[in-house]
């Protein structure tokens, strides 16, 4: 406050008021604006990874239900005579193998596709071929019935149940595992603890782990009828 004189009087004047925020103020105005936003991004990041999960869910599951509906045609397609073959790419007891591929002889119609290893490190080839004809290093170059983004992790297994012998009334068990391809995602089953199965890596394993989707493949065929 500072005093100046007119005419023979003091008068004192005192400093305007000032208007707008403080430096504290102005600091904290800061760090809420700052959380809020960090907030905001880590959610929006949630609801991203929750929306594509559920994406490729669906389209696995869509490629499986398509393996399954292609299987059961050809069980249903298959001479009553003809049994299904499985060959692994290192079993040399079957007469037509293809190196590091696996595959399913049903009739007429041959599935192949590479089953992927458990080092991160290492992408199978992805995807379930399937062709006419016997099964050559020619099937693994044929039309996909399952995207190549998506792998097999176990089976495919088929298997006739025992009691069911009649010709034209066998039944047949499909069994298999499919995932999305990257390894880095995948946590696999420790044979040495009882319940442990194969499945995502959660964000507490991994924050940094890519979007996964596992699907069990579990049916029982009958050739001349439906699927259960």
């Amino acid at each position: 406050m500072s005093t100046a004189k007119l005419s023979g009087h003091c008068y004192k004047i005192r400093p305007k008021a000032q208007d707008g925020f403080t430096l504290t103020e102005l600091m904290l105005a800061m760090v809420l604006f700052s959380t809020v936003l960090v907030i905001s991004t880590v959610g929006f990041i949630g609801m991203n990874r929750a929306f594509n999960r559920g994406i490729i869910k669906k389209q696995l599951s869509e490629g499986v239900q398509a393996v399954s509906d292609d299987i059961s045609r050809s069980l249903r397609s298959q001479p009553n005579t003809s049994e299904p073959i499985s060959c692994d790419g290192v079993d040399l007891k079957c007469a037509n193998y293809i190196k590091d591929w696996k595959t399913l002889k049903i009739g007429t119609i041959c599935y192949a596709w590479q089953t992927p290893g458990s080092d991160p490190a290492v992408h199978a080839k992805g995807g379930i071929r399937r062709s006419v004809g016997a099964c050559t290093e020619e099937s693994g170059k044929t039309t996909e019935i399952l995207s190549s983004r998506y792998v097999v992790r176990e089976g495919i297994a088929v298997s006739k149940l025992s009691g069911s012998n009649i010709a034209g009334d066998e039944l047949y068990s499909v069994k298999g595992i499919f995932s999305t391809s990257e390894n880095s995602a995948i946590h696999f089953a420790d044979p040495n603890i009882p319940g442990d199965n194969l499945r995502c890596k959660g964000t507490a394993e991994d924050s940094n782990v890519p979007t996964c989707a596992v699907q069990n493949f579990n049916l029982i065929i009958n050739p001349r009828g439906n699927s259960e």
